[in-house]
Parts: structure tokens; sequence; C-alpha cells
């Protein structure tokens, strides 16, 4: 099985079992996916070579891309502190913009019980490397876990804790924060102390868990479950954000590949990034 991996600036797909390149030269590979991959958009089917195992494929299912609010520029004044997150490269990379069509190919060639796309030339997959390559995460320290309570007292306490204020939360869903509102509270810290620097720091990491590192159908909302990670802002950097992305982004993908599936959430961010990059111009 290939896995695709970066090597000397150049993407290259290398053999798991033997750790040799293959012949051709990686440009000619990337060409070759596109290619198969785009003209199986077009005829609505993913064709397969060889012995490989058949894809359950409905001719009427188009899966839907969530649009996502696009990202805000943060104050220079708190580079440092973001550096200090580890999520400095993250808020600096902007509105990922994928090829839609080209997303959803990749999802119909998801393969579930080896987390890998399946393509003529071989199985290629994210990694943890890649996620540290693109978003400059960290992939190294404590695992991302905690518990999950939904309570009110819980939210506002935490909210509190970290905004300095009570939240806004969602009516149907009281676990999840408008996004809308932790922007409006950043953008108003004064940062003339370093307890208002690191707040405004939270609410930007915050809005990059809920907006583009862990995104789900509920896109102008993030999770509570996170503000107990971003409460001692001397700790956040020692989590291994990177892994808990790459985790994220298989279950969505295998979410999306889901026979019954309409819409595809996580996987717009991560997997369109990685395409972006996987694809030469």
């Amino acid at each position: 099985m290939g896995v695709l991996t970066h090597h000397a600036g150049a993407w290259c797909l290398v053999n798991r079992a033997a750790q040799q390149r293959f012949s051709p030269s990686p440009k000619a590979l990337l060409h070759h996916a596109r290619g198969v991959l785009q003209a199986a958009c077009m005829q609505g089917t993913a064709p397969l070579s060889g012995n490989q195992r058949p894809l359950l494929l409905l001719p009427n299912r188009n899966l839907l891309v969530r649009k996502l609010d696009p990202s805000q520029m943060w104050n220079p004044l708190v580079e440092n502190h973001l550096r200090a997150t580890g999520f400095y490269h993250v808020s600096k990379i902007g509105v990922i913009r994928g090829f839609h069509p080209m997303l959803a190919a990749l999802v119909e060639r998801w393969r579930p019980e080896t987390h890998t796309f399946v393509l003529p030339i071989g199985e290629v997959t994210v990694t943890l490397e890649d996620v540290a390559n693109i978003f400059g995460l960290p992939i190294d320290g404590e695992p991302v876990s905690g518990w999950t309570d939904s309570s009110n007292e819980f939210v506002q306490s935490q909210d509190i804790a970290i905004f300095g204020r009570v939240p806004s939360v969602s009516q149907n869903a009281k676990s999840y924060i408008k996004l809308g509102w932790v922007r409006r509270i950043r953008d108003a810290e004064l940062l003339d102390t370093e307890e208002s620097i690191k707040r405004y720091v939270r609410c930007q990491i915050f809005c990059l868990l809920g907006s583009t590192l862990f995104t789900d159908k509920l896109t102008a909302y993030a999770h509570a479950k996170y503000l107990p990670l971003l409460r001692d802002f001397e700790r956040i950097h020692t989590y291994s954000w990177g892994s808990a992305c790459l985790a994220h982004l298989y279950i969505a993908l295998c979410r999306a590949s889901r026979y019954d599936t309409k819409e595809m959430d996580g996987t717009t961010n991560e997997n369109g990034f990685w395409d972006t990059n996987l694809t030469p111009s």
C-alpha cells in the first residue's frame, strides 16, 4: 500500500512495504491522479483497475460541501503569543478554496477499512506529516481529550473563565457557542494587558477549532468541549492538535463515504487544502 508523503520539497508516492519510490516522477503521478479523479467526477463513477475492490456508488448522490465562514485577520500585536501556542501558522492560512468536484471524487474513493483513497496507481492517504506541513500544528504531546458537559452551568463557567463574559449559545444546542460572538469579543479586547492578549488569543484559537480544524455541520458554532483545553494558556502548545485534526478528518471522510450521506463537513478544509497541495497547477 502506498502513502503520500512530502520529501525534499516534492510530493512523491512511496511504497510503504519496500519504502521505495515508484519509477514515474512525482509530477507525472500527480497529473495522472488528477486526471483519473476528474474523469471519475465527470462520469459520476470512479473506475477501478486490477483486483481493486469495487465501490458502492449511487448515480444520483451529489455530495454538498458546507460553505464555511471566511477567516478574519488577527491583530499582529498577538503574534508572539500565537507562536507560543502553536497556532500561528494555521492562523495565516486564510480562506481555503478546494476543488469541490475533486473532493467529491476523493470521498467516493475513500476506503474506511484502511483510511486510504483507492486509486488506479495505488492507495494514498493524508498523513500526520501532511498535517504538520500544511497547518504547522503540534503533532507530539498530550492527547486532545476530556469530558463533554452540555449543562448551562459548565458552558457559562468556562466562558467566563476564558472569555470574561457570558456566552451566546445556540438555541437548539446549548453546548455550542456562536463563533460570530467570539469574534466580536475578540476584536473588542484592548490588548493593553497580558491577560487581555491571552483572552484575544484564546478567542482566535477557539474560532480556528470551530471554523477550520474541527468543522461540522454547525459551521457558525463551535462546541464548548474545547474550552477546558484553552483555560491554562501555558499548556495549549502541549497538546497534539495535529493528531486530533487528522483523526477528525478520517472520521469525517468515513461518514461522508456512507451511501446515505448528502453533505461533507470536516473534510472540506483539511482534505481541500491537502488536495490543493497535492495537485500541481
